[in-house]
């Protein structure tokens, strides 16, 4: 059917992940949220939100088509096909492909290596700052 299957990356003994592997785990998990999502909607079902005992195995099949029926008819889709499906997948694509500059930028001016000096504030150094009024 011509798919690629893809999984998020794990962060074995590192820190946080390449930039490449951040990428694509992100692209994973945009596309993983509906499978999940529907899931979740499966097991609000008590037929589906705990183990299956053995001898309910020959039945599963049965309950999910069933409960799926009653989900798609009378719970909203989880997704709507919009004209707009085929940018937003070309964009999430292109940005996959586009260079981390801000990584860019903080190994050009040496920030890993400076230390941050942090100035104390008060509330009049900021005039247009928004004011919570209770």
């Amino acid at each position: 059917m011509g798919l690629l299957h893809k999984m998020p990356q794990f962060l074995n003994k590192q820190k946080q992940f390449s930039t490449e592997d951040a990428k694509e785990t992100r692209l994973v998990t945009k596309v993983r949220w509906v499978v999940k999502a529907v899931n979740g909607q499966l097991k609000n079902w008590r037929a589906l939100d705990k183990v299956v005992p053995n001898s309910q195995i020959p039945y599963i099949g049965d309950y999910v088509r069933i409960i799926c029926a009653v989900l798609n008819a009378f719970h909203p889709a989880r997704i709507k096909n919009t004209e707009d499906d085929e940018i937003i997948a070309q964009r999430m694509l292109d940005l996959v492909k586009r260079p981390n500059y801000l990584k860019q930028m903080v190994e050009e001016k040496g920030w890993m290596r400076k230390k941050a000096i942090w100035t104390k504030l008060i509330d009049t150094d900021l005039q247009d700052f928004p004011r919570l009024v209770g």
